[in-house]
């Protein structure tokens, strides 16, 4: 189930970056709806592996956003 929601994620990602396997920092902030420096606390906490188009992803798969009312 995961992974092909993981599929679609990623081509999604890779249709808004058709010509990029990595994605800038700011570009990863800008998909995971958070700032620089919340994305390298990601990095620096091995919550993220890198900044791929496959592990922004996952990692967005595994943690959705939470619903707010």
């Amino acid at each position: 189930m995961f992974k092909s929601q993981i599929k679609i994620v990623s081509k999604y990602i890779k249709s808004k970056y058709p010509t990029r396997y990595t994605l800038k920092l700011a570009q990863a902030a800008n998909e995971l709806l958070m700032t620089k420096d919340n994305v390298k606390k990601l990095i620096e906490n091995k919550l993220l592996a890198s900044l791929g188009i496959k592990s922004i992803a996952t990692f967005i798969i595994e943690n959705p956003p939470k619903k707010v009312s």
